[in-house]
């Protein structure tokens, strides 16, 4: 159950732009964002940095609450 103001962070594909996709962000109070229109670069760091974290970190780890995995993470990397 994350807090409100969770941002849903996706590519521009028809899933995540559609009225009921984001129908369901809205009820539950989740902001999206969305990488830019042409820009294949946008999303690329991102995707590397949270991919290495769940190589190398995250899949050796076995959390009881996201308070220890956010600590976890960002006490490790």
């Amino acid at each position: 159950k994350p807090n409100d103001g969770l941002i849903f962070h996706s590519n521009r594909g028809s899933q995540y732009a559609s009225h009921r996709f984001q129908r369901l962000l809205k009820t539950f109070k989740v902001n999206q964002s969305m990488k830019g229109k042409g820009n294949r670069h946008d999303y690329a760091l991102t995707k590397s940095f949270f991919g290495k974290i769940e190589t190398e970190y995250i899949n050796h780890q076995k959390f009881i609450s996201g308070e220890e995995a956010r600590f976890g993470i960002f006490l490790n990397t």
